[in-house]
């Protein structure tokens, strides 16, 4: 399966990046599964009535955790698997090589790096798999 493209541009890379590293580390859905999941997030956050939020402004750090939980939780209820995170740089700003460093290493043990983008410029979220 390829990649899930966000398209047109839109706030969504923290769900679409979500599912993208699910992909990449070897969840194996159906297509119509991808798109349950990726409802279940969608309806999950705006009951929380973050959807605005994300609309308009993208997700912050706190609102990607919410998504890692609420697919944690789609996960458990119908796969019996279990989505772990963690966020081993807050607040630590790495220079490149130290980040493709940590990105060798977390691919090293089949795990996925995702990253934040942000400048004032661009906010965007996206997975690292591997660097060659």
């Amino acid at each position: 399966m390829k990649p899930f493209n966000q398209g047109y541009f839109s706030r969504y890379c923290s769900v679409y990046s979500t599912l993208n590293a699910l992909q990449a580390i070897g969840l194996k859905l159906k297509y119509n599964e991808w798109q349950e999941l990726y409802d279940y997030i969608i309806f999950s956050i705006s009951c929380f009535e973050a959807l605005y939020e994300l609309n308009s402004c993208g997700a912050s750090h706190k609102r990607l955790e919410m998504i890692f939980h609420y697919a944690n939780e789609w996960l458990e209820q119908y796969l019996h698997q279990k989505l772990i995170y963690a966020r081993p740089y807050w607040n630590v700003k790495l220079n490149l090589a130290e980040l493709t460093e940590n990105i060798k290493q977390q691919a090293l043990n089949a795990k996925v790096a995702l990253i934040r983008v942000k400048s004032e410029f661009i906010d965007h979220y996206t997975i690292v798999k591997r660097i060659i």
